[in-house]
């Protein structure tokens, strides 16, 4: 056998290139096994470091870029202690499962609080369906009517007017000098101070246009809160609106020409998040009093509170400020709202105003009546003004495929949205800035009908597990019956 010493000098290839031919060979096997061995067990840790899904579009290829950015995940300990807290008043059990359903079934352990009206006047199911999830519920009554005359003015959308029976600003016991929108956060004050489990973080939100994605306490790139978090809407939204303009130019005679912060989610420790709907409600109170009209009137506004006290840094410290899809939220509001125009008129040209509906109204003229030639073409160019005069983002009854989308009668559904677009992965989830899905998805419904047609092509990778589908089926036969 022949001794070999390698010289302190040279490189290992070049020590391998003076070896005997027979040792070379075996040196060089002993590399390729031990490389083999290291991949090998790369491979094995990967594979107990994933989080399989059961997503049939390749969720695998999420948790591997979720594992390479932030190194192989632990369980957070912030989602066994942490707490969602929303007002969810008044919803059918549709809405319910869509928030809490994608909630849990996002992993989420720990605490579900949910104020909403009395078990008496909720819908059938609803109350089942949350004691199966494992949520708390606080039970309020609305006010019988506001103490406080609220007026609006224009240019405050005819939806806000008043004139509507259904529309009048309500009121909560036992806050009735507030509107719905503000009496809340003294409700969610007192509703978690009463928690005895929720020792953790904290994420206020609101409840009917929110869809969760990820665990929002345990995702790659998830940083606790030292104080409060808060998040900006969409970049485009660098303006204020009547939400802000209106109570912020006549009751503080001034504008914030500032990108808007959205109140719509709020994530803080507990003590944080409780010193923050103290100052909501303590604001509030100074604005109900404020002798400049129509402030008293107007109070209805947690977006302009919201945004005054961040910009007027009268929020709890430490704050941290994330740009929009940039954190735990993606608010879609501003951007789907801006595609839906588009695309509405896009379509609208296309198809020569020819909207769902056109046809029943205007049936084809009888080319052997001439009279009724006459007079459907009459009422058709009439329609057809009525459409060139209207805004199009009026036109809510188009139901149309949007613009670089999957066809329907494709099984790629995944693909609801064009990828020039930006706002959704390969399985048509909503991204963040990094790629990444979206933990808490805001606005969601801006995008509406397209959307619901994913989250319902989705719905068991989303918010229903085997017991849900069994409890849907279980629905539908108690209904057959009656």
């Amino acid at each position: 056998m022949v001794a070999v010493t390698m010289p302190s000098s040279t490189t290992s290839s070049s020590w391998i290139k003076r070896l005997p031919k027979q040792n070379k060979s075996r040196m060089e096997l002993a590399i390729i096994g031990m490389g083999c061995f290291m991949v090998m067990t790369l491979w094995i840790r990967l594979l107990f470091a994933f989080n399989f899904n059961q997503d049939k579009s390749g969720g695998v290829v999420q948790d591997f870029l979720s594992s390479s950015r932030s190194g192989f995940r632990t369980p957070s300990s912030d989602s066994l202690t942490a707490t969602v807290i929303a007002l969810a008043l008044g919803y059918p059990l549709e809405k319910h499962q869509l928030f809490v359903g994608s909630l849990r079934h996002s992993g989420f352990q720990g605490n579900i609080l949910l104020i909403t009206e009395p078990p008496a006047e909720m819908d059938e199911y609803v109350l089942e369906y949350l004691e199966k999830k494992d949520v708390q519920l606080k039970f309020v009554k609305m006010a019988e009517k506001c103490t406080t005359p609220f007026q609006v003015f224009e240019p405050i959308p005819s939806w806000d007017s008043g004139d509507d029976p259904d529309i009048v600003p309500k009121c909560l016991e036992p806050y009735p000098q507030f509107k719905v929108q503000l009496g809340r956060f003294p409700l969610m004050k007192e509703f978690l101070e009463e928690c005895a489990t929720c020792t953790g973080p904290v994420l206020s939100t609101d409840f009917a246009d929110v869809i969760f994605q990820q665990d929002p306490f345990d995702y790659p790139d998830y940083i606790p809160p030292e104080g409060l978090q808060v998040f900006e809407e969409s970049a485009s939204t660098y303006y204020s609106s009547w939400l802000y303009d209106i109570p912020l130019s006549n009751c503080k005679g001034r504008k914030l020409w500032k990108p808007r912060v959205s109140p719509g989610q709020t994530v803080g420790t507990r003590e944080k998040i409780l010193e923050y709907y103290n100052v909501m409600y303590e604001t509030m109170k100074e604005w109900i009093k404020d002798d400049k009209i129509p402030c008293p009137l107007f109070n209805g506004n947690d977006h302009a509170i919201h945004q005054t006290l961040f910009y007027e840094d009268k929020l709890p410290k430490p704050i941290r400020a994330f740009r929009n899809r940039d954190g735990m939220v993606n608010n879609v509001g501003a951007t789907g709202k801006m595609i839906m125009f588009e695309e509405r008129k896009r379509y609208v040209l296309a198809n020569h105003l020819k909207v769902r509906g056109f046809e029943e109204v205007i049936k084809p003229p009888d080319d052997d009546d001439d009279e009724m030639v006459e007079k459907q073409t009459i009422k058709r160019k009439q329609k057809q003004k009525e459409y060139e005069e209207m805004p199009y983002h009026q036109v809510e009854d188009l139901e149309f495929v949007l613009m670089g989308a999957s066809c329907w009668e494709c099984n790629n559904q995944e693909q609801w949205i064009g990828p020039h677009y930006e706002l959704t992965d390969y399985a048509g989830y909503f991204i963040n800035l990094d790629g990444l899905r979206s933990p808490v998805v805001h606005q969601y419904d801006t995008l509406s009908p397209n959307v619901d047609w994913w989250i319902e092509y989705r719905e068991e990778y989303l918010y229903k597990n085997d017991w849900d589908l069994e409890f849907e089926k279980r629905i539908k036969e108690d209904k057959k019956r009656k």
